[in-house]
């Protein structure tokens, strides 16, 4: 080991198991044709500034990737970098709940094509028939299908379109409760994601029937003998399901389907006799019930009630008193790593600082460590505005690094001799994080 206080070093090639210098106000100067630095791991540089010259591009943006570099500024080949911590993207949440809108999912513009997307969604719930005045069946819909799946960002376009299930309306007696819509995620403009809504219950003076539930793979169907929830797993009445909606009544006494990711079925009974509660689920809304029951979802919404509406999101109709309730979409986008080890470094540098009244100045962004592609933000520092500077150029903008640098010019109008302004650079937006300040440009 050798220390040293204050030390010039001239060689071709030193070779040493530790040089340190004994206190921290010590300065070592190596002064040779090449100096080469192998560590097996990492290596750690603690100090308030590092100025490094003639080294190439390639070799500085591995270098500083791949080490761990501890100080506020960093000089390389003449430009002044400013450092920043590694960022620190977190979970993006964009949640859907309006069925009568034109809504749009937007790809986060951290996302790399490796991050998690996770996309969770329910069907509407179905509607129900109003009762009669002479006491006849009644029968409630089925809870809208729950939805539940992890894409990569790379297989979704940068906006997609988002439908989300309508809840089915309370109709008259004698008809159908109409269905709950489907919700809907266009990953591109040909494939798509579908929650299955829950049919409506239906009761008439001869017939009645709960809704079915909604499925992961498709709608219930009905018939006089049977009423099966939603996809071809889809339960029958009195039967549990894992992905297809639970199967409506169609006897009373007989309990809707239950399940797991598909809606409830709808229940079915009697205003005066019978109390029969539609079918529950866990993630898939419940099924309508009514005389006070309701079925239960953990995750989704409840059935409604005669007493009670059915909760979004996919909650079937309540027995001949209420309407089903609205899907909903909600997609969470995650980054495959949060946060870093790498710090990023930025710099804004302006090709003279002196310029002549009237005449452009160019301002060169530079990166280490930020991916091509990434939007940059530039304005005008507040401190300028003191002196009335104005610009014949605008001095609010952005630029797209490519290549770790990109540049954007400014013109002070001919007036504007004799003042001085900065410009700031940002991340995110116009008024995002500072990560970096021009150096002062006086006007002469």
């Amino acid at each position: 080991m050798s220390t040293v206080n204050a030390v010039t070093i001239y060689a071709e090639n030193i070779q040493a198991a530790n040089v340190v210098a004994g206190n921290s106000s010590a300065n070592i100067t190596i002064v040779a044709n090449s100096v080469s630095v192998k560590v097996g791991n990492n290596l750690t540089i603690n100090s308030s500034g590092i100025a490094i010259s003639n080294i190439s591009s390639p070799i500085y943006n591995t270098a500083i990737n791949t080490t761990s570099i501890s100080t506020s500024k960093i000089t390389l080949n003449g430009i002044d970098y400013t450092a920043v911590a590694p960022p620190n993207p977190a979970v993006d949440y964009q949640v859907f709940t309006n069925p009568v809108v034109a809504n749009y999912w937007y790809k986060p513009a951290w996302a790399q094509d490796t991050d998690i997307v996770t996309i969770m969604m329910w069907g509407g719930g179905g509607g129900v028939t109003a009762p009669n005045t002479g006491g006849n069946d009644l029968a409630g819909g089925g809870g809208g299908a729950c939805v539940i799946v992890n894409k990569l960002a790379g297989e979704l376009n940068s906006v997609c379109n988002v439908v989300v299930g309508n809840a089915g309306n309370f109709v008259a007696y004698g008809s159908n409760g109409s269905n709950g819509g489907n919700s809907v995620f266009w990953t591109n403009s040909s494939f798509s994601i579908t929650a299955y809504g829950g049919l409506g219950g239906f009761a008439n003076s001869s017939v009645a029937y709960g809704g079915p539930g909604g499925g992961w793979f498709g709608v219930g169907t009905i018939a006089t003998s049977n009423s099966t929830g939603g996809g071809p797993l889809g339960g029958t009445a009195g039967l549990a399901s894992t992905f297809g909606g639970g199967g409506g009544s169609i006897v009373k006494g007989i309990p809707a389907g239950a399940s797991i990711y598909g809606g409830g079925g709808g229940g079915l009974g009697n205003v005066t006799t019978s109390i029969l509660t539609g079918g529950a689920s866990i993630y898939g809304g419940g099924g309508g019930g009514f005389n006070n029951a309701a079925a239960v979802s953990v995750f989704g919404g409840n059935g409604g009630n005669n007493t009670v509406a059915a909760a979004a999101p996919g909650g079937g109709g309540g027995g001949g008193f209420n309407a089903g309730a609205r899907g909903e979409v909600r997609v969470w986008a995650t980054p495959a790593s949060i946060g870093g080890t790498a710090t990023i470094y930025y710099a804004l540098t302006p090709n003279t600082s002196s310029p002549t009244h009237g005449s452009s100045v160019k301002f060169t962004v530079s990166t280490i460590g930020i991916s091509d592609g990434t939007t940059l933000y530039y304005t005008l520092n507040n401190s300028s505005t003191a002196n009335s500077l104005t610009f014949s150029t605008a001095v609010n903008g952005s630029v797209i690094i490519n290549g770790g640098s990109n540049s954007f010019t400014l013109t002070p109008n001919s007036t504007s001799g004799g003042k001085i302004f900065v410009m700031d650079l940002r991340t995110g937006s116009s008024s995002g994080t500072i990560v970096s300040n021009s150096s002062t440009v006086s006007i002469v």
